[in-house]
């Protein structure tokens, strides 16, 4: 049953829509897609040489090194970045709260959002939220965007936006280049639909991965995915996908 699997259902979901949109002769990406953070993949001088000038917020991974983890983040707020950390929930809860009461304040005021430090727990969420965390709920976010501040939106494996009171961003699945496409032409509907409610988006992942002739379609222009410009009838990459080798599934 593909509906036990939320990645293959939306799948089925974007590839229904790519399909009418071919048939009609459609552009899936002619809306403007929101502005990207840039996730950085070392420190700030390997990484420097591939963001834009426009780009303002960095995405760090964090660590259960916390000590590397605040230089780290120190190095990008020294060099004028804004941050949001992502802890993938490796943390115990009493381990971050000792670190974030010992950040110093400079740093505090940088950190735009923190997605999932520890493993979830309503009352401890709230709680941190509350004593000023910007707890981010990445995860299960339908079930844990209310013990949030913002919520962070995954198209590849859900539709879900919060409630008008709540920001959110929209992030791509690090997945491959259609996925970004997909990812990145649903922000630009949500960001017509929510303006005052997204925020920065994370739809840029291509450098995370080798090169190929999908990855190299892609563009960035003021901190903005851009489509493929050879194919741009439905989401695009029409030659390419002609050229792969597909079998029915029954």
């Amino acid at each position: 049953d593909y509906t036990a699997s939320p990645l293959l259902r939306r799948a089925l979901i974007f590839l229904k829509e790519d399909a009418e949109a071919r048939r009609q002769g459609i552009d899936l990406m002619a809306g403007e897609v929101p502005i990207s953070h840039h996730l950085a993949m070392g420190p700030v001088d390997e990484d420097l040489p591939r963001i834009s000038q426009s780009v303002s917020l960095i995405k760090l991974k964090g660590t259960q090194d916390l000590a590397q983890t605040t230089e780290v983040l120190r190095e990008w707020v020294d060099a004028g970045f804004r941050i949001r950390l992502d802890w993938n929930e490796i943390l115990e809860e009493v381990d971050f709260l000792d670190w974030w009461e010992g950040l110093a304040g400079d740093l505090r005021q940088k950190i735009e959002s923190i997605e999932d430090p520890f493993p979830f727990d309503t009352a401890s969420w709230r709680r941190c939220c509350q004593d000023g965390v910007p707890l981010a709920a990445d995860r299960f976010v339908e079930e844990r965007a209310g013990s949030a501040k913002l919520a962070v939106i995954k198209p590849a494996i859900t539709d879900f936006l919060p409630d008008h009171s709540q920001p959110f961003f929209i992030t791509s699945y690090m997945d491959h280049a259609l996925g970004q496409v997909m990812a990145a032409s649903w922000a630009a509907r949500a960001a017509e639909t929510r303006p005052e409610q997204i925020r920065t988006c994370g739809l840029v992942t291509q450098h995370c991965f080798q090169p190929n002739e999908f990855f190299e379609r892609l563009t960035v222009r003021n901190s903005r995915l851009g489509k493929d410009e050879v194919n741009s009838v439905g989401f695009g990459f029409t030659d390419l996908l002609e050229k792969q080798k597909w079998q029915r599934w029954t």
